[in-house]
């Protein structure tokens, strides 16, 4: 059995012990033509072969152990190459500058961060305030104390897939972050919502509302008259009401900035004269007056 020294200076220096010193040589031009015939071998070259049987089976067991122990060695390097990187990042984020960011700056970005996104729907696990509460405690924390980021109220009733299962528990969850602070509240529908669970959940909260727009006909508002304590601008765009329909009715200590009615055929504003004096400015299209004293539509 032929023997070659190993070329140790092809590894690494540190490997260089568990390297054997000699390492198999390939078979020889005599041993590859008798390979390629049925001529027997020479008395040497049997005598060589029968060595090779004999002493081959000691040396695949020690080449097997070596290989054990190199897999082994590989193993623990790998897991140790690992755990450095995971101590890298925990280094990196324990040190991160957001973590010395006070709370109150936390909560300034996250009331900028939803000056920019004002047309998620509230009930939509995507939207920025919900995946701010689950990045970490503290942000938790700060997303849950700052009812600005709650306080703008979207839903889409009969567009929206979020307003399906537990819609009104995920509702009833964004109006309690929200509380005491003013709501905008948007609403786009095209049936009756008076007896949608989203609906019932919301109504209640009206005299917190400070801004209004709906996008259909408003008549399921008719039950939260004179509670509109805190609504300042009225925004209203429907097209299929037919005959007198009360849009709003106040109480007569607000005052509502802004109040605009876009396009409505023979349609009814009904306000009370105690109220008249408390609309700084409203813009109505296409509509008609039933109370004395109304304001002239413009």
């Amino acid at each position: 059995m032929a023997y070659v020294p190993t070329k140790k200076s092809d590894f690494d220096a540190r490997l260089a012990p568990l390297l054997p010193d000699y390492s198999h040589a390939p078979p020889d031009a005599q041993i590859i033509e008798l390979l390629q015939t049925n001529a027997p071998p020479t008395l040497v070259q049997t005598q060589s072969l029968q060595a090779t049987l004999s002493e081959t089976p000691n040396r695949i067991a020690e080449l097997d152990s070596l290989i054990d122990s190199t897999a082994s060695l590989l193993r623990y390097l790998t897991n140790d190459r690992n755990q450095a990187l995971e101590n890298q990042a925990n280094a990196k984020k324990i040190l991160s500058p957001c973590r010395r960011l006070p709370n109150e700056l936390v909560t300034d970005i996250f009331i900028r961060c939803s000056l920019h996104d004002r047309d998620s729907s509230s009930l939509d696990l995507r939207a920025f305030r919900w995946t701010l509460s689950h990045v970490c405690r503290k942000w938790r924390e700060v997303a849950i104390g700052t009812p600005e980021i709650w306080s703008n109220i979207i839903l889409h009733f009969g567009h929206d897939p979020f307003l399906n299962g537990s819609a009104a528990f995920m509702l009833g969850v964004v109006l309690d972050r929200a509380r005491p602070h003013d709501l905008d509240v948007f609403i786009r529908l095209k049936d009756d919502i008076s007896t949608h669970p989203v609906c019932v959940v919301l109504l209640p909260t009206v005299r917190y509302w400070k801004s209004l727009k709906v996008y259909g006909n408003p008549d399921f508002l008719s039950p939260c008259r004179g509670f509109f304590d805190r609504l300042e601008t009225v925004d209203v765009w429907c097209n299929d009401l037919v005959g007198p329909h009360t849009i709003i009715s106040s109480s007569s200590t607000i005052i509502i900035h802004s109040m605009k009615i876009h396009p409505l055929p023979s349609v009814t504003l009904s306000i009370s004269e105690r109220c008249h004096s408390r609309i700084a400015r409203i813009q109505v299209n296409h509509l008609e007056f039933a109370s004395r004293g109304s304001p002239s539509s413009n």
